[in-house]
């Protein structure tokens, strides 16, 4: 029976993917070693890589020998001059970007201060200005680009790239991101939160590569949660998922940011162990406190310093943050419970403080959490760069689903 034209571009792209699937795991590699793993016919691998290193998205790299008569093999790996994938943090302060090539080897990566404008749009625009010179460096970079990704702090319909909500970052609401990157780029772009982003990085590269899956807990001003379930993002049916901060775990307790009290956000976050250290010291004398030393005035204690005094052996401090554990772990409980994940990690700028509350928090979590949920929980070794790496990775996630390239 003779194929149509359409079953036979579905078997192309199919074995387009298998073989780009095989290099990016196992490359570089020569054509044998690509038909054995894809389990493709010598045929079909031949006309892959022919196709695929016309379109530069492989290039040779050299040869091997193999085989018992000594032939030499060409091998085949990922070009890093072509098709690249730049992944962009686009934070109310700073705004980091990488480049990466098709196995999300970051190639090159840069910082520049957020600027500071309330128009969402202008702020979009001079953002991929600096991005566009900083691509034009590496001769036609930006002109080789397979995709663009922005992370941004706030709640995103993916479908249409609309950032729908930003509470810390309010000059984003409403802003139609993914068209406006587009025709600026000409390239598809994919918008996402900035927690989606670092769960998916967390799953490429970090401890959650072995896990399908996975919660991501960020803790800075606010607390939110990355959630990967079998190996995808969760984003929920409004695309509001993980919003660990505001499980309530004091009825009638502090005032959150959003308006509403008992917020887990306002007892277990960077800016809340701020407030917490200052009501304490005003209802008690401050006599020799550690924090208070490290701060000189009352209106300066922020959660940085209560870390500082914690390190320095300041009993106050420590008990705070022991505390902090405790309310984490409650907030960790309702989490584990409803999607039993297989690890936690935990990031932010506010991580290098995790030692501090760990003990409380895993206890509360043995105590409270139903015991097959109770799962490892590890610091992110990703970096400043993490929320930006996930970005690219998302793009890449297209790339290898078949919606992108091929």
């Amino acid at each position: 029976m003779k194929m149509n034209e359409g079953s036979h571009q579905s078997m192309r792209r199919a074995n387009l993917l298998k073989v780009l699937q095989a290099v990016r795991q196992n490359g570089p590699l020569s054509r044998p070693e690509i038909q054995r793993i894809s389990e493709l016919s010598w045929g079909s691998v031949m006309n892959c890589c022919e196709e695929l290193c016309k379109r530069e998205i492989l290039t040779t790299t050299g040869q091997s020998i193999s085989g018992r008569v000594g032939r030499r093999s060409t091998m085949f790996d990922f070009s890093t001059r072509s098709h690249l994938v730049l992944g962009i943090d686009l934070g109310s302060v700073n705004t980091r970007l990488v480049l990466t090539d098709l196995r999300g080897n970051v190639l090159r990566k840069t910082v520049l201060a957020t600027p500071s404008n309330n128009d969402g749009k202008f702020i979009v625009n001079e953002v991929c200005c600096f991005a566009d010179q900083w691509l034009s460096d590496l001769p036609g970079e930006s002109s080789r680009l397979a995709g663009v990704s922005f992370a941004v702090p706030g709640s995103v319909d993916v479908e249409t790239g609309i950032c729908l909500l930003a509470p810390h970052f309010v000059a984003l609401k409403n802003l139609p991101l993914k068209a406006q990157v587009e025709q600026f780029f000409g390239q598809p772009c994919v918008v996402e939160h900035s927690l989606t982003c670092l769960a998916n990085a967390e799953k490429w590269f970090g401890a959650g590569r072995s896990a399908q899956n996975l919660l991501c807990l960020s803790m800075g001003a606010g607390l939110g949660l990355g959630i990967i379930v079998n190996g995808r993002p969760y984003r929920g049916s409004k695309h509001n998922a993980g919003q660990i901060g505001h499980i309530p775990v004091v009825p009638g307790g502090r005032l959150c940011a959003c308006g509403r009290k008992g917020c887990l956000e306002a007892y277990a976050s960077a800016s809340a162990i701020g407030d917490i250290a200052r009501e304490q010291l005003r209802r008690t004398k401050p006599g020799d406190s550690g924090v208070l030393a490290l701060a000189r005035r009352m209106e300066d204690i922020t959660g940085e310093i209560v870390t500082q005094a914690a390190a320095n052996g300041d009993k106050a401090a420590m008990l705070l943050l022991e505390e902090v554990g405790y309310y984490l772990g409650l907030g960790l409980t309702a989490s584990v419970n409803l999607f039993n994940p297989e690890r936690i990690t935990f990031s932010g700028g506010f991580s290098h403080a995790f030692e501090f509350f760990r003990p409380k928090l895993e206890e509360t979590l043995k105590q409270c959490a139903w015991p097959p949920c109770v799962c490892p929980i590890e610091v992110s070794k990703l970096g400043d760069e993490g929320v930006a790496l996930g970005a690219a990775t998302l793009v890449l996630d297209r790339v290898y689903e078949g919606q992108l390239l091929v």
